[in-house]
């Protein structure tokens, strides 16, 4: 297992022009996040549950101020207490009702609800302007299902040039996770990512052993569930997996600078200076991101050193 971890380091930090922030997964089911008034005592019309922080019984009101419709974005982050909170970000309309709200209400308590359940409980403390709250989840891997959940539609990339369709995917990549990677990428070369991973673990099943299909996919995978997954239903799974392990590296994404594109044929080759942090540090470095035209999109194609070390793990 310590080779598949070791790969999977070396594959996601060179498959992408940046350093990335398990079974296999479904697609994402829908999140449902409300926020609501806490009240201290019982009374008609009210919905007791426990608060998750200490058990006591605290009271609902049945109407939420805010649900999962009013909001245009949500990301995972990790506060200076190292636990993984959810961040969400409302509509204009949203954030100044919960602006004028939060105002009328300090010293009250709101309650976040994920799927009819009570994450977290907060007190106001001050009018919240920003339209953007952030509130806990229990591990990492609860953190992202609620952000894949909730995650609005990418926009439309259609028509978009070479420096914009990069400027997309590193705001995706910043504001997703490595999952949404698979958004952006050519059809061909998601191909190309499936059949070498399927070669080895069928070399591997001829010698009787699952290393890669365990390590990538988890214990309970068989080879042929593996196989049976579209090009890009295996991408996301192996990313959602190099997306867990990377991401308790501490990587973020910073800054992504174009400087232009070079145009060749039915590609495009872009230029970047890229910022990503790597706690304590951070990583400067210049990226060329290339890309094929796939009708009137410009998709991504996987890095000459991502086909260098696939060719090389061929060879073993």
């Amino acid at each position: 297992m310590k080779r598949i971890s070791a790969m999977l380091f070396a594959l996601t930090t060179l498959l992408l022009p940046l350093p990335a922030t398990a079974s296999i997964y479904p697609p994402p089911a829908p999140v449902s996040v409300e926020l609501r008034l806490i009240e201290p005592n019982p009374r008609p019309g009210l919905v007791k549950v426990v608060d998750p922080d200490n058990g006591e019984a605290i009271y609902l009101h049945k109407t939420a101020i805010i649900n999962t419709a009013q909001i245009i974005n949500a990301k995972v982050i990790i506060d200076i207490l190292d636990d993984f909170q959810v961040e969400i970000t409302l509509n204009p309309e949203a954030a100044k009702k919960l602006h004028t709200f939060t105002k009328a209400n300090i010293t009250r308590k709101l309650a976040t609800l994920v799927d009819g359940k009570v994450v977290d409980v907060a007190s106001i403390r001050e009018p919240i302007t920003s339209g953007i709250c952030q509130f806990r989840a229990a591990t990492r891997q609860e953190a992202d299902r609620i952000v894949q959940g909730i995650a609005t539609p990418l926009p439309s990339r259609l028509g978009l040039p070479p420096e914009e369709i990069a400027r997309a995917y590193f705001t995706a990549l910043r504001d997703r996770g490595m999952p949404i990677v698979v958004e952006f990428m050519h059809e061909g070369e998601l191909a190309k990512f499936k059949d070498v991973f399927i070669a080895l673990m069928e070399k591997e099943a001829a010698k009787g052993k699952r290393e890669f299909v365990s390590g990538l996919f988890g214990e309970q995978a068989t080879l042929a569930e593996v196989k049976a997954l579209s090009p890009k239903e295996f991408m996301s799974s192996f990313m959602q997996k190099a997306s867990l392990m990377i991401s308790n590296m501490g990587f973020t994404f910073e800054k992504l600078e174009v400087l232009g594109f070079v145009p060749e044929g039915d590609m495009a080759h872009v230029v970047a200076r890229i910022e990503v942090g790597l706690w304590p540090a951070a990583i400067k470095r210049m990226d060329v991101i290339s890309m094929k035209r796939d009708g009137d999109e410009w998709k991504l194609m996987l890095t000459k050193e991502f086909d260098g070390l696939l060719l090389m793990i061929q060879s073993k």
